[in-house]
């Protein structure tokens, strides 16, 4: 049995599994591999989105937010910043299409706000 690494898709960003990790090829996910297309800006951000909360979600689950020389807690922030990532998950899913440009998925973003 292989080495499993979680790989990030040099085309889309989004991750899958590599087996045999190593060498020199750029590595697509079975997404990308498969249809061939490049990823629409819409994806690209519920990509990053996606990343962004899990990053987080797992820095709360840690208890990896506490700066112990300070001694102070980001949780708040972390907490605040995992709210604004959803709301933005949520709002390019419903509103974006696949063939917005870059320019048009950032408006949708820009409309929302990031602390209420």
């Amino acid at each position: 049995m292989g080495t499993h690494l979680v790989m990030k898709c040099t085309n889309c960003n989004g991750t899958g599994y590599k087996t045999d990790p190593g060498g020199k090829i750029p590595w697509k996910c079975g997404r990308c591999m498969t249809t061939g297309l490049e990823p629409s800006h819409k994806q690209l951000c519920i990509n990053e989105m996606t990343r962004e909360i899990a990053s987080i979600t797992l820095s709360i689950e840690e208890g990896d937010h506490f700066d112990n020389e300070k001694g102070v807690s980001y949780l708040p922030e972390l907490i605040q910043d995992r709210r604004f990532f959803r709301k933005v998950l949520k709002s390019v899913s419903d509103e974006a299409t696949d063939e917005m440009s870059f320019e048009e998925v950032k408006s949708i973003v820009g409309k929302i706000e990031r602390y209420e």
